[in-house]
């Protein structure tokens, strides 16, 4: 129930619902914060660090850039060290935030912690929102730095079998 409770946040906050959201990641904390059921599969994923990156795509989609990019690098930082392809997703969602947020120096640095994955981790979704974040260093104002490093991501992407551009709503 926790993440069907975090995607409803998720989708109201894409709505712009603000009070809604709020109270959606509020039950999900709550529920999360009881801890796992005799129900709960073994291989159960959910923790504190997902409750923090899900708030943060919630503030981010409500516009809220500086709060969102706090929670993602704090989600990123708490991932267990073992949940390698949830820590690289967690990085590509805070390249696309803090692009959007037009952090263009806090986008530099998340740079330079994605690079390490990229020849690690196999995930096409992960490497979907990273194009995505390339196009939009590509069209931003951002200085010729970000520009070169966006660049080079894209490189890096395409050696790695990563051909395709997105052109639609990355997948959740």
């Amino acid at each position: 129930m926790t993440i069907f409770q975090f995607q409803e946040a998720r989708a109201l906050a894409q709505l712009g619902d603000r009070t809604g959201t709020l109270r959606a990641l509020a039950r999900a904390r709550a529920d999360l914060a009881e801890g796992t059921a005799t129900r709960d599969p073994a291989w159960w994923w959910v923790d504190g660090s997902v409750a923090i990156h899900h708030a943060g795509l919630c503030l981010a989609d409500l516009g809220d850039h500086d709060e969102a990019v706090s929670l993602l690098e704090q989600a990123a930082a708490e991932c267990p060290p073992r949940r390698i392809n949830t820590r690289f997703i967690y990085l590509a969602r805070m390249l696309a935030t803090t692009v959007g947020a037009g952090a263009w120096t806090d986008a530099e640095a998340v740079l330079d912690q994605v690079a390490p994955y990229l020849g690690e981790v196999r995930s096409g979704r992960t490497a979907w929102l990273l194009r995505e974040a390339v196009q939009a260093i590509e069209a931003s104002p951002a200085g010729p730095t970000l520009h070169e490093a966006g660049r080079n991501l894209g490189a890096v992407l395409t050696a790695a079998g990563y051909t395709s551009t997105p052109n639609t709503s990355p997948p959740h």
